[in-house]
């Protein structure tokens, strides 16, 4: 299973030890937690993202290798019998959000200051045996960063064990031996300098003859495997250099890419995504004329102030469908190189997927680039409504295909909300803009795109670098003050939609329906039996349904601040699959033996 990216296998009875998965180049997720699994710490691939190994048998130290997994942001650990020191460097890898150590036999002293991330909001090294002091990146709590650390020997902490409980053996691993006193006094101090020295030159020693060998390696593989470096280094990456005559770009782009989210989601999603759908190309505005018969009324979709959509064919026959949005006067096509090498990487599984665009300049100032028309992948199989109300045309999709489809959206909308800086927000995220592939895989259509970001008077903010209407839809960008709550609360409908089989309606409709929902699920869930859509019925657990209703109602909440982050959502839906499927094996059981 080459392509697997989410194994989650949590509370269960398993035992042993965790197959070698380095190998899975696409897995992000992997959930063992609450087995009993061990004792050799899992080996996974880089492109994990979360990790839970929780209340499990693993023993030994945590692997040094762990402190390269750059793309990391959830890890927990907790409740096994891990040893050793922690690798400092763990605390700093770029993308960490959430660390759990606790309930281990984790030992040493931590060092004073290692650096912790600027993502990290939570940290918990509680009922350990770690001593000294805590580096100063764990000092205490603040609003940006939750820090758990009782259960210990640390000397400037509250509620920490005496000295004595921290096994002392557990540091001489990690600190040389203080200063003999008795014995040999002649050879004490000139010995302890001196196998400090030894180990000191024996360890630059080692990492020079590691250097080597991986040089060596590496020269290896690039002989051998030149498509090992086919991924250019972004020019994202660093300042984009001043032009030659040493004029200033129109627009002062310094657009960034700045999380690790996006390297991760872009680089790993554009591998996936290279075997479905065309490499990403710049078009020629006679090629996009051709497709669309000249952007003919014929092909045109819709249409507003700022943006038009367009169906069209290319010339090698393969559908696709054109957005072509207004630009702010003053960017020049020069300047949005930068940008369109970011929209380049928003390739992922669950976003119909943006193969290419072409920038059109202004007839009478060709260094003004009046629109763009990105080129996108034609999604073929109809929209999620049309599989929920289309009967007659469409296949009905069956519980566990809604569920499916709607994990599928939840992780398209977290991708846009990782994966620049500032966030993609504020989609349109109505349910006919998700779209079925033949495979009844979900992709949403008409997102945004992301900001750019500018600077003035010395001051750093980001804008969209299109033209908005009054009305501000057809894939114009909102401001940065909208949320990623309200894309939470769009999701919210699509769920309750997904439930009833029917649009929500008005307001009142909906705060009726939510009460209705509500009511059920504290009295009696078997009573959303009834509300649920009758194509479904008795092709679901009343504990998945009922958990689907649970995560609609949270996410449709009047207060933004009330409403569940994506994770959270996600998490929340692949129980509900579980549920399932447990529900639809033990059915299927039930009916081989009568």
């Amino acid at each position: 299973m080459y392509s697997l990216q989410s194994l989650v296998l949590s509370r269960n009875r398993l035992n042993g030890t965790v197959p070698l998965l380095s190998g899975l180049a696409f897995l992000d997720e992997l959930d063992v937690g609450h087995n009993r699994l061990g004792p050799a710490f899992p080996d996974v691939g880089n492109a994990v993202v979360r990790l839970v190994l929780a209340n499990n048998n693993f023993t030994g130290k945590i692997p040094a290798a762990v402190s390269s997994l750059g793309q990391l942001q959830f890890l927990d650990v907790s409740g096994n019998r891990l040893q050793g020191w922690i690798p400092s460097s763990i605390f700093a890898l770029p993308a960490l959000r959430y660390i759990d150590l606790s309930r281990n036999q984790l030992a040493a002293q931590l060092p004073a200051s290692p650096a912790c991330a600027d993502a990290l909001r939570f940290v918990d090294v509680s009922d350990n045996l770690l001593a000294g002091a805590r580096p100063a990146c764990m000092r205490g709590n603040s609003s940006a960063r939750t820090v758990l650390d009782a259960g210990n020997c640390f000397r400037d902490a509250k509620l920490q064990r005496p000295s004595t409980y921290c096994n002392p053996g557990a540091l001489a691993a990690v600190l040389p031996p203080t200063q003999g006193s008795g014995g040999d006094q002649g050879g004490g101090k000139g010995g302890q300098v001196g196998m400090v020295l030894g180990i000191v030159g024996g360890v630059v020693a080692g990492a020079s003859l590691i250097a080597l060998v991986m040089m060596a390696v590496v020269r290896r593989a690039r002989r051998h495997h030149p498509e090992a470096t086919i991924l250019p280094r972004s020019p994202l990456a660093t300042p984009a250099k001043k032009a030659a005559d040493g004029g200033k770009s129109p627009a002062k782009v310094t657009q960034r890419i700045v999380t690790p989210a996006d390297k991760r989601h872009a680089s790993q999603a554009a591998r996936v995504n290279t075997l479905e759908v065309p490499a990403y190309r710049v078009y020629t505005l006679e090629e996009l004329q051709e497709a669309t018969n000249n952007f003919g009324s014929s092909n045109l979709i819709s249409s507003s102030p700022v943006a038009k959509y367009y169906n069209g064919q290319l010339q090698d026959g393969s559908r696709v469908s054109l957005r072509c949005l207004k630009l702010k006067p003053k960017y020049s096509p020069q300047s949005l190189t930068q940008y369109m090498e970011i929209v380049s990487k928003l390739r992922h599984r669950h976003l119909v997927s943006i193969i290419g665009h072409c920038i059109v300049e202004d007839q009478e100032n060709p260094n003004i680039a009046s629109s763009v028309c990105f080129v996108a992948e034609h999604v073929t199989n109809g929209s999620l409504r049309s599989h929920l109300t289309e009967w007659r045309k469409r296949e009905m999709l069956k519980w566990p295909q809604r569920v499916s489809a709607a994990i599928g959206v939840a992780r398209g909308i977290q991708f846009l909300h990782d994966v620049t800086a500032p966030d993609i927000v504020h989609n349109d995220l109505s349910i006919e803009n998700i779209l079925l592939d033949k495979t009844l895989t979900s992709k949403i259509s008409n997102f945004n795109l992301p900001m750019i970001s500018t600077s003035k008077n010395g001051k750093i903010f980001s804008e969209t670098p299109f033209a908005i209407s009054e009305d501000n839809d057809l894939g114009s960008v909102q401001s940065t003050e909208q949320t990623d709550k309200d894309d939470i609360y769009q999701f919210g409908l699509i769920l309750l939609e997904v439930i009833t089989g029917k649009p929500t309606g008005s307001q009142n409709d909906l705060d009726s329906l939510k009460t209705q929902i509500s009511e059920a699920i504290a009295e009696d869930p078997d009573l959303l039996k009834d509300m649920a859509d009758p194509a479904i019925r008795g092709t679901f657990a009343v504990e998945s349904l009922s958990t689907v209703a649970e995560i609609a109602l949270n996410c449709t909440a009047s207060d933004p601040s009330s409403r569940p982050s994506m994770e959270d959502v996600i998490w929340n839906l692949q129980y509900s699959m579980q549920v399932q499927d447990g529900w639809a094996s033990s059915e299927s059981l039930s009916l081989s033996t009568r």
